[in-house]
């Protein structure tokens, strides 16, 4: 195996750490205090990042319904879920979605 496979390999692993323990934090955050909308917003952001934009978008679509009722709409936390949503949607190929938000 050759340095460059191995450094792949290592960087799978590492990513999936990542986002194995983003996602425990974020249920640990959950059944804590109930306060699931930072926790999803960072878990969606970081999964966007790692190509899953799928996943990211089901998290943002959750954030942004308790962050309407939690802010309005013109608050700037709301705003920042709509901007990821966005740019999620045109990393998926759907600009004109994205265009619509």
């Amino acid at each position: 195996v050759g340095f460059e496979a191995l450094n792949v390999e290592i960087k799978s692993h590492l990513r999936g750490w990542y986002l194995d323990t983003a996602r425990e934090l974020a249920e640990e955050e959950v059944a804590k205090d109930g306060s699931e909308s930072c926790a999803l917003y960072n878990l969606a952001v970081s999964l966007s990042k790692h190509r899953d934009h799928a996943t990211a978008l089901r998290l943002l679509d959750r954030c942004l319904e308790l962050w309407r009722v939690k802010f309005s709409d013109e608050h700037p936390s709301t705003a920042s879920v709509y901007l990821q949503m966005g740019s999620t949607l045109c990393f998926m190929g759907k600009r004109d979605k994205a265009l619509q938000m």
